[in-house]
């Protein structure tokens, strides 16, 4: 692999991680847990300084 590809994979291993361990299961009946995610993923996608429309956000909201 290369050097971009075992970062991204890296990257990517991580935000898994995150989501598992330190966020747990992700339910609309614990909408702090839907929440958090949706926090982790802007801070994932602003890591990366790749654009997207804030319309994704709020629909990962409803």
């Amino acid at each position: 692999m290369n050097d971009d590809r075992d970062q991204i994979e890296a990257n990517l291993r991580l935000h898994v991680d995150r989501l598992a361990e330190l966020i747990g299961v992700r339910t609309l009946k614990k909408p702090k847990t839907m929440e958090a995610t949706i926090g982790s993923i802007e801070g994932a996608i602003a890591n990366c300084k790749l654009n997207f429309s804030k319309p994704v956000v709020k629909l990962l909201k409803q």
